[in-house]
């Protein structure tokens, strides 16, 4: 068990449903909790944080380290209980436990194998929890597309989600615009696949990246999070470096097409039972409107929470703005727990100090 400023880290690998030749691939997950558990509350809620394609679980540790700052200064009242972070079967340190699973085989992974580890995952080690799941990106298409591997269609994994910039779409939709989808899915899949992915150094990556989309908008300590953890060294490569996550299963992800409908369908489904917000950044730089009015639609007609547009920032918005979604979903758990007008200071300490107060080392 690994430590930090205020917090203990456990790393643990779970067997998943996909298999190849009879072997399982593998899900990393790492589980956030305070060192002094003395206020937690044991009816708090359970994080579950999902990254987007091309990320890891690691990215969203300046957002848990803000969540917990926030939480410290609530005394008795702390509605955070856990947090828990996953890698996709083919990102971070999952792709490095599949490693000798994907070398040399054709493996294409979608968000459902993603969404059907992360049922089990809830079923062996949350199912007596408060569990409110957050998904950014492809993270938000498996966590909706979990929902369909929980059989009781009236039960309730999760208390609440929070979709930020999800890739997910109606059929009907999809339909009005196929050609402008798959256009912009090819355009980003071809870029991936055809960017660098090697570097002498973690130094020469850093440098590499900070010159180039989207790396140069994101915050300075989650790129440097990216470079700690999202590279590993070249099998026989003298200190070079490379991408966790193979370039060809990232861009995998941009093609896809059958999840992205199972998870709209799974939101419609969900919102009769649970809150279900949706956080989009300001600038409209990946997905194109109609993603967003689409679910907008879906929004409006069940009554769900408003979407929450975050300024400056785009796609990315958990890596450019970390401490502006930290402060979002910091409001749906006092909200959840009916606390919001208890503990409301999330931007004064925080915000005074910038960034770097949600930089801590883990």
């Amino acid at each position: 068990m690994a430590h930090a400023a205020g917090l203990r880290t456990l790393d643990i690998n779970i067997d998943t449903p996909r298999t190849r030749d009879g072997t399982p691939l593998k899900m990393a997950a790492r589980s956030y909790v305070p060192r002094d558990v003395s206020n937690v509350r044991s009816d708090g809620v359970t994080l579950l944080f999902a990254h987007g394609a091309g990320g890891h679980k690691e990215l969203w540790e300046p957002i848990i380290i803000a969540l917990y700052q926030c939480q410290a200064h609530c005394g008795h009242l702390q509605p955070i209980r856990e947090v828990w972070s996953i890698d996709y079967q083919s990102h971070g340190d999952s792709a490095v436990l599949n490693d000798a699973i994907f070398r040399g085989q054709d493996i294409e992974l979608s968000p459902k194998d993603w969404g059907a580890a992360i049922a089990n995952f809830h079923r062996d080690h949350l199912a007596a929890r408060r569990v409110v799941c957050i998904g950014h990106s492809v993270g938000g298409t498996a966590l909706t597309n979990s929902l369909s591997f929980f059989t009781d269609t009236s039960s309730r994994p999760y208390e609440a989600m929070i979709l930020i910039e999800p890739i997910i779409i109606s059929r009907s939709v999809f339909q009005s615009h196929t050609e402008q989808w798959r256009k912009q899915g090819h355009r980003m899949s071809e870029g991936t696949r055809k960017r660098r992915d090697v570097w002498e150094s973690r130094q020469a990556a850093l440098a590499h990246l900070s010159q180039r989309y989207p790396w140069n908008l994101w915050d300075e300590s989650v790129l440097q999070i990216f470079v700690d953890h999202g590279l590993c060294p070249v099998h026989g490569g003298r200190g070079r470096v490379t991408l966790k996550c193979a370039k060809a299963h990232e861009a995998s992800n941009y093609t896809e097409e059958e999840a992205c409908f199972l998870g709209m369908e799974q939101v419609e489904r969900a919102c009769g039972l649970i809150p279900v917000h949706t956080v989009f950044g300001e600038a409209q730089d990946l997905l194109p409107e109609f993603v967003r009015k689409c679910l907008s639609d879906v929004t409006d007609k069940h009554s769900m929470s408003p979407t929450t547009i975050i300024p400056g920032a785009g796609h990315f918005v958990p890596q450019e703005k970390p401490l502006a979604v930290a402060e979002h979903i910091w409001r749906i758990l006092l909200q959840l727990d009916d606390l919001e007008g208890r503990h409301m200071n999330v931007d004064g300490d925080l915000r005074a100090r910038g960034p770097s107060a949600a930089k801590s080392r883990l």
